[in-house]
């Protein structure tokens, strides 16, 4: 990875986390390939929390729930192949068991819906275990780097809890962790000016490291993965890599994209950068459930993706509501109390 002036050479081992759930865990194969096409040892992780049109089950799947190709390595992670989720009366296949499969790796998944502490202890299990020099956490669209409040955001929940264990976990254990951005603006949420201005203050104050861009050979191996996984996001960078332009409505109609040819880059970031322009993040440190972290987001108006998975399961509202309602509706905090 010398050559990509990004890490140090002496670096050899590297986690990579999709800290959004879901089809984030597609964000982490360019940066996978890359290291591997090095002859680095890079491992591939998510956390699995699917979005509602695939798993109409509030809040992240437990471990417990996992069947099929499954070791569990303690509470808190597990390695996995093909595998699938029994949530409720239904079956909930997680998109890291397509990419395992696809890859012909395994793939660790770690638990959320323990809150902070779950996932910094998984986290910091497999650092250990695995004599991990590097850890790399990749969001899909960049909300990571936002302040968390901003009414745009949709998912601010798992992002900002990752966040927090990548930070913790650098600062109590010595290892290098870094944030990774992968198609920017992708998931519809932050606009590319709010989230070129975030990363020009990251930059002015030395905290963007580098990054990669797209090549043909990871766009073929992203493809044959796309055929297989439930990712609107995801698949914006390929669109893009073959010429894709303009603006196209995702989830329903609740958000747009604006194909950009930022969505080509995986930027990488120091954690504590990150970290620091966060309002959350630090609050969410010690929480020992899912529902406590989103607690935490209550306190400051915010309306999470928890919120709104139980708000549909319930019947509150519907995933096919009209987005002009449905972002009033998300701008008061009435809908919290």
């Amino acid at each position: 990875m010398k050559h990509l002036g990004i890490f140090n050479e002496e670096y050899k081992n590297f986690l990579l986390i999709g800290i959004g759930g879901g089809g984030d865990i597609v964000g982490t194969i360019p940066l996978y390939l890359a290291l591997t096409r090095s002859n680095l040892t890079a491992i591939i992780s998510g956390i699995p929390w699917e979005r509602f049109v695939v798993d109409p089950k509030p809040g992240p799947i437990s471990l417990d729930e996992l069947r099929g190709s499954v070791v569990r390595r303690s509470n808190y992670s597990v390695i996995v192949g093909p595998v699938y989720a029994v949530r409720g009366n239904g079956v909930v296949v997680p998109q890291a068991s397509m990419v395992s499969r696809i890859l012909k790796t395994d793939v660790i998944l770690f638990d959320a819906s323990g809150g902070f502490r779950s996932l910094y202890e998984g986290v910091k299990e497999v650092v250990h275990d695995y004599s991990i020099d590097v850890v790399v956490g990749v969001d899909v669209g960049g909300d990571v780097l936002a302040v968390g409040v901003e009414e745009e955001l949709w998912s601010p929940l798992l992002d900002h809890l990752a966040l927090a264990v990548l930070y913790e976990l650098e600062k109590n254990l010595g290892v290098e962790t870094y944030i990774a951005v992968w198609g920017l603006g992708c998931d519809g949420e932050l606009s590319l000016k709010t989230l070129k201005e975030y990363i020009a203050r990251l930059a002015l104050n030395g905290y963007f490291v580098g990054g990669l861009a797209l090549t043909r050979e990871d766009v073929e191996v992203l493809e044959e993965v796309l055929n297989h996984v439930v990712t609107e996001a995801s698949r914006c960078p390929v669109k893009v890599f073959y010429g894709y332009r303009g603006v196209e409505p995702i989830r329903l109609g609740t958000r747009v994209i604006e194909y950009d040819l930022t969505a080509l880059l995986l930027l990488l970031f120091r954690t504590q950068g990150v970290y620091m322009n966060s309002v959350l993040a630090r609050h969410l440190v010690g929480t020992s459930s899912i529902y406590e972290a989103n607690e935490v987001l209550h306190k400051y108006g915010v309306y999470s993706e928890l919120d709104l998975e139980i708000d549909i399961a319930s019947g509150k509202l519907s995933e096919y509501l009209d987005p002009v309602v449905l972002r009033k509706i998300r701008r008061h905090t009435s809908i919290l109390k």
